[in-house]
Formats: structure tokens, sequence, C-alpha cells
């Protein structure tokens, strides 16, 4: 069932041509992601806004969980954001929506293969690190802790992206 603050499939057609056939998935225009919008804030949120858009990534997760859907990369690039009217299906202003559950696994069903990689980066929970092949929806939880602290704090927890710091001629960090 559909849920304000996941991103709901309107429509799909498949286009053919020639030999090659396309599949066209529909979703509500979202203007950013979290990610940019944390980035031109200076990585640094408002309390009030980080508080809001918690609250949204939250009801979102718990709404996957309920249905047996673990997302697996809920990372602040996979959380779209959206400003519109509130009128038919265009967001109200500043929703966030969880989105891109192209990952996204049945909780009972879950188990990786020897090798295999899930989630983004920084938002890789420890189980995962370590190698455990069947976990639970508790990669999704440990991902919401990491977007918070990163809302409210300004930096990611135990991971720096490249550029993620300025260049100090003469200063390597440790």
């Amino acid at each position: 069932s559909p849920h304000p603050n996941v991103m709901a499939l309107l429509d799909h057609f498949v286009l053919s041509l020639k030999k090659d056939s396309f599949l066209y998935l529909v979703f509500d225009l979202m203007d950013s992601d979290l990610w940019t919008v944390w980035k031109s804030k200076r990585r640094l949120l408002p309390p009030q806004l980080a508080s809001e858009f918690l609250l949204d990534i939250v009801l979102g997760a718990s709404h996957l969980h309920s249905a047996g859907v673990v997302h697996t990369d809920l990372s602040m690039a996979n959380m779209l954001i959206g400003r519109g009217s509130g009128v038919g299906s265009e967001p109200r202003a500043d929703v966030l929506r969880i989105a891109d559950l192209g990952g996204a696994v049945c909780a009972e069903r879950m188990l990786l293969q020897p090798g295999e990689r899930i989630t983004t980066e920084y938002c890789r929970a420890p189980e995962i690190v370590l190698g455990v092949h069947s976990f639970s929806e508790a990669v999704d939880i440990w991902a919401m802790g990491i977007v918070g602290v990163a809302t409210l704090r300004g930096s990611i927890l135990f991971w720096r992206p490249v550029e993620y710091e300025l260049v100090v001629p003469g200063f390597q960090a440790r």
C-alpha cells in the first residue's frame, strides 16, 4: 500500500524499438535528494528541518519493515525531497520520500552470497562489514542512525568522501 514517505510507482510501460525493449517507470517528480540538500547547507541542517526529515525517514522505513521489506541502501542519495502544493499526487512542502528500492529484499529470505556487497559504503552496518551473510532490518536502522548523525552533526561517521575536507598544503590527516 502507498505511504507518503516511500516513492510510489505511478505507472510503467515498455517501449520496443527494433530488437531492443526499454522499461520505463513513472514516479512523482521530486526536487532534490538529502545528500544534495545536506551539502548545499554546508553539511549542517537546521535542527527543526533535520528532525522533520528524520521523522519522514523513520516513518517510511517503518512502513517498509511492517511489510517485511528491508531497503538495504538507505543513504542520503536515496532519500528524495520534494516541494509542492500538496495537491493531487504532489508531495507537501519539504517532504522526504525513500526511493531506489531496486535492492530491497524480503527480510525473511535475506541472504548474501560470499563476496556480495550491499548498501552505500558510509551507511554499511557492522554486520555487513564483518561478512555476516544473513541479517535483518537492523541494516536499515543502522543507516538511519548514520544519516541522522550526519544531518545534525555535519559529518559522516566512520567515512570521509574524497574532497570532503579542504586540502591544506603540508597537512596530512591521520
